[in-house]
Order: C-alpha cells, then structure tokens, then sequence
C-alpha cells in the first residue's frame, strides 16, 4: 500500500541527501584539480573560446567590417587596396572559416 505525505511535509531522505551531497563534493574536487592541471596552451584556448563566444567579439567584428568597408569605398583621399567586391577580405574570412572547421575535425 502508498504511503500518502500531507501536503507541504517534506519527505525524510536523509541517507540518499548525503549520498548526493557527497557526489557533489566530489565532481567539484575533480573539476578544481583539472582546472589546476591544464596546460598553458588549454588555457590559452580556454580564454579564446570565452571571447569569441562574447558579444565584445560581436561587436569588434562588426566594427572590423564596417571600416574595411569605409577604408575601401573610395571616399577618402588614398586608393582602396580591397575595393569592392573585398576579395581580400572574402579570402580572409574564409580562411577563418576553414581554420575552425580544421579544429573541429582534430
């Protein structure tokens, strides 16, 4: 037979509270010695990741286009070196592009 609880008690799981609080405890031990452990290059590529994966990256990129854009529409008193169609910076973002599906495949 079920055994109904009033409502609002809390049921008493005391042994299983203490199991998974001890699992808790140690999955953040083992986080925090792995975190201790990484090389120089894991956390270089840590950092990468986090500013890439930002809106400050959003918006540098997006003034990084808009003054490649300015510098070669020809309104200023110096020669385009990538006027339109931006062949150059096509090339550039592409290649961009081709590095990180390389990584992803290592």
């Amino acid at each position: 037979m079920a055994q109904v609880q009033s409502q609002g008690a809390e049921p008493d799981h005391g042994a299983l509270s203490a199991v998974i609080e001890r699992n808790i405890q140690n999955q953040v031990r083992l986080r925090i010695r792995a975190l201790s452990r990484r090389t120089f290059q894991e956390r270089m590529a840590d950092a990468m990741t986090a500013f890439s994966g930002s809106l400050s990256f959003v918006y540098l990129h997006a003034l990084w286009f808009g003054v490649w854009v300015l510098l070669n529409s020809g309104r200023f008193r110096f020669r385009p070196f990538d006027p339109f169609p931006y062949s150059l910076l096509t090339l550039i973002c592409g290649s961009m592009d081709g590095c990180g599906k390389l990584v992803d495949r290592g």
